[in-house]
This record gives structure tokens, C-alpha cells and sequence, in this order.
């Protein structure tokens, strides 16, 4: 099966306050369910790629845990909206991903990357 790569946050989970303190607050993105399920029933193996699998806030068990628990209590059944829930970039024929930059040049991705300014993060939090 083909496999697509697809962000948790800002992508599936909302995201609205950013990192905040660690926890996943908001409700999914519309659509998202919905278009994961048919992606599967497509023929499509999802892989939902997060950063927070890192032991930032607690081990990365326990953020898989909260994250296991929110994908549950919003509906998303592994099997039918994802297949695996990881922080490794797989093989994918897709990465779909908010802050992505699809490369065609150096000097266009150096123009895009203007749109995010080093000052504007804290050092050691994800962004």
C-alpha cells in the first residue's frame, strides 16, 4: 500500500494556541476524519507524523497515550482513518504538513522561510 504522511498538529488536531503546555486542546480540523477514512478505503496507508513523540512533556509512551486518547475520543479508528501514529518519516508517496515547503529551489525556499521569523520562537519549545 502506498503510504501518505500526514502532520497531527495543524493538520488533524487544531492547534490554535500552538505547543501551549503540551496538551491536545482543541477539537480535530473539519474534514479531517472524514477525508482520512477515505483516503484509507482508497487503498492509501496513513502514517500520522507528530513531533510530540519526544520526552519534551513526560515520555514519549505517555504523549502517545494522550495522543491515542484524543485520536479515540474524536472518533479516528485505527484501521479506517490511520494506520500507524509515529515520529519517523516514512517512505511516503505524500507528506501532508502545515509548515511545509515543497522544494523547488533554494533561493524559493529561502524567500518562503522568511514567513518564519527565528525570533519568533523560544528556545527549546517546539514551534
Amino acid at each position: 500500500m502506498p503510504i501518505i504522511s500526514v502532520d497531527l498538529d495543524g493538520v488533524i488536531h487544531q492547534y490554535s494556541k500552538k505547543y501551549h503546555d503540551g496538551t491536545m486542546y482543541d477539537p480535530p480540523i473539519h474534514g479531517a476524519k472524514e477525508s482520512l477514512a477515505s483516503l484509507t478505503a482508497d487503498g492509501f496507508e496513513i502514517h500520522i507524523v507528530t513531533a510530540r513523540l519526544w520526552p519534551g512533556h513526560g515520555t514519549a509512551e505517555q504523549q502517545r497515550r494522550q495522543i491515542e486518547q484524543w485520536l479515540h475520543q474524536h472518533g479516528f479508528i485505527k484501521g479506517t482513518h490511520y494506520h500507524e501514529l509515529t515520529n519517523n518519516k516514512p517512505p511516503a508517496i505524500a507528506y501532508i504538513d502545515d509548515r511545509a515547503i515543497e522544494f523547488q529551489s533554494w533561493e524559493q525556499v529561502s524567500n518562503q522561510l522568511m514567513r518564519f521569523p527565528p525570533s519568533s520562537y523560544e528556545p527549546g519549545k517546539p514551534a
